[in-house]
């Protein structure tokens, strides 16, 4: 069976290399959601990983609720306390060893993203920056966009208030959304 994650991330900029503040992901299968990951990353780390901020992302940043903004406060510092942000090396190994573990479980593991340009280009740089590479076969890349245009009737969940722009939250509803998608198009491997 095939295993389907279905990866968020919350970003400074909107190209590989910049600043990721964190990373969600959300497993989905024919019966609906099945496990996920939520990591923040501390924005030093990045930095020094020779990620950038895009000034154009940060002001938008500054346009959303106060909930979303939250996040560039928890990230700005490193932090070794408990429940803080990790650096970007041990946010990417600890993703890795969490989507190797769904490797095991089925005969491959599709990572979809949010658009062909976003979320796993920018994710697939973050590895190679931290000297390592993304835990998805290249060829197993799938682009969440395009399946949502193949059927625009079927719409995406409306967020709840102050739930936008959480990587794990958007993850959630981007897989429900897929799930639906998904059904409608007859695309589960039976």
């Amino acid at each position: 069976m095939t295993v389907h994650v279905m990866i968020d991330l919350e970003t400074l900029g909107t190209r590989p290399g910049c600043v990721i503040l964190s990373i969600g992901a959300a497993v989905f299968n024919a019966a609906g959601l099945d496990g996920q990951f939520y990591v923040e990353i501390a924005q030093p780390t990045c930095r020094n990983a020779g990620l950038s901020v895009d000034q154009a992302t940060l002001g938008w940043w500054m346009t959303q609720s106060e909930g979303a903004q939250a996040i560039l406060v928890r990230t700005r510092t490193l932090s070794f306390a408990e429940g803080a942000p990790k650096t970007l090396l041990d946010a990417l190994v600890d993703f890795s060893d969490w989507f190797e573990t769904l490797a095991e479980k089925g005969e491959a593991t599709l990572a979809w993203g949010n658009g062909a340009d976003f979320d796993l280009p920018i994710l697939s740089e973050a590895y190679h920056r931290a000297g390592g590479r993304a835990p998805w076969k290249p060829y197993n890349g799938r682009c969440y966009r395009t399946l949502k245009n193949m059927r625009p009737g079927i719409k995406l969940a409306s967020p709840e208030p102050g739930r936008a722009h959480n990587a794990l939250y958007d993850a959630q509803i981007q897989a429900q959304h897929a799930v639906a998608l998904m059904d409608n198009l007859g695309m589960w491997d039976h």
